[in-house]
């Protein structure tokens, strides 16, 4: 198994389409599956409620697998290294939708504090741990109810920086603004 390979398949729309049954059918098929493949637990499978995450189960030599030293906030980590992101400098803008999206905004924070922003996608944030989550990593986040909201805000930011760019050069900082929320 590729240890640098990390998949997901989804089991539920942000809706919630798909039967409950059925979404918990495609789980334990894809369970076995998994099982079938990585009999000595060499996958893990992380399920979002949404998606199903899986990942090779890394152990580190203390009795800790995959879940608590392996997130996306290591491979955010990884490309900023390696692709020269400069997440450190700053500005960052992460987004995600579901609680295993958190660590890459604790790591972009780390690095670049006063630069990061996140926008997350909670279809029913009453019923949702991740906006309580997310505002204790950071106040610089919003929520937004759909893909298309945040569609719509990466729409409005390109016309801010087009039109910064061209009407007084160089640029100064973004000033974006969405209801009571600033970026």
């Amino acid at each position: 198994i590729n240890a640098e390979y990390m998949g997901a398949v989804s089991r539920q729309t942000p809706s919630l389409s798909i039967p409950v049954a059925e979404s918990e059918e495609f789980l334990s098929v894809v369970l076995k599956v998994v099982e079938s493949v990585a009999p000595q637990g060499e996958l893990t499978v992380h399920d979002t409620g949404f998606d199903l995450e899986i990942s090779p189960t890394v152990h580190d030599g203390n009795g800790r697998t995959e879940q608590d030293t392996f997130h996306k906030g290591n491979g955010l980590e990884y490309m900023n290294n390696h692709l020269g992101l400069s997440l450190e400098i700053g500005p960052n803008l992460i987004c995600g939708d579901t609680t295993s999206d958190l660590p890459m905004v604790e790591t972009a924070i780390r690095l670049c504090p006063d630069r990061t922003w996140a926008i997350f996608v909670v279809p029913d944030p009453t019923t949702s741990t991740i906006p309580q989550k997310l505002r204790a990593i950071t106040e610089r986040s919003m929520i937004v109810p759909s893909p298309d909201a945040l569609i719509s805000i990466f729409r409005k930011c390109s016309w801010i920086v087009r039109e910064q760019k061209r009407m007084s050069p160089p640029p100064g900082p973004l000033d974006v603004s969405f209801g009571d929320k600033s970026f």
